[in-house]
């Protein structure tokens, strides 16, 4: 298992949600798988979880083994003190927070679809220039085409909407979206944002 994946099959909930329990036995209905966190602290923010009779609103750390939770020193980081709920593939230990708060668990080892783990390897062992290669020759050219066809005009349409945005909010200056843009591509892909700000800030 590869925490990449455990990510992916919480989010999708792809998993058997049915008399879902905590490692200690108190019935868990997830509401809200939370969103997704690419930065510093935990994995998914703004999640809503039934435990037991209460409703928790908070943060969900993923971890393989719940031991990993020591491992990366959560316990001292107050990021980690609103976490609500601990998904791993395998409890080994029990995890506290920075305030000594007990985080309840799930274990998905046993709630997983081997069909949905052995398709998973076979994709990120496969060796074609994309995964999918083999299938390409079943799909027939209509509806290949069709579907690049519809791909290429959402990203014409997602570019063009993007920047319109620059150009309105550099007052239709055709040149300054122009610097702008290429300043996003110079830092892309984790800080185009910044790079678009920073450019907004220096004077014409």
């Amino acid at each position: 298992m590869e925490e990449q994946l455990l990510h992916f099959i919480w989010h999708r909930k792809l998993f058997d949600l049915a008399s879902l329990f905590t490692t200690e036995n108190e019935p868990v209905e997830i509401l809200h798988t939370g969103i997704p966190n690419s930065d510093q602290g935990p994995d998914f923010l703004q999640a809503r979880i039934k435990i037991g009779e209460q409703l928790w609103a908070g943060h969900v750390e993923i971890h393989i083994r719940s031991s990993a939770w020591y491992l990366h020193s959560h316990e001292r980081d107050p990021h980690y003190n609103n976490v609500i709920l601990h998904v791993v593939w395998k409890e080994d230990q029990p995890v506290f927070t920075e305030s000594d708060f007990r985080i309840p668990c799930i274990e998905l080892e046993n709630r997983v679809d081997k069909t949905l783990l052995d398709r998973y390897h076979h994709l990120m062992n496969n060796q074609e220039w994309i995964p999918c290669a083999s299938s390409l020759t079943q799909v027939s050219e209509v509806v290949r085409h069709s579907w690049l066809d519809r791909m290429m005009a959402e990203r014409l349409e997602y570019k063009t909407t993007h920047i319109s945005h620059i150009l309105d909010r550099c007052a239709q200056h055709w040149e300054q979206a122009f610097f702008i843009m290429l300043a996003r591509q110079l830092g892309a892909p984790a800080n185009s944002d910044a790079m678009e700000e920073l450019c907004l800030k220096i004077p014409d």
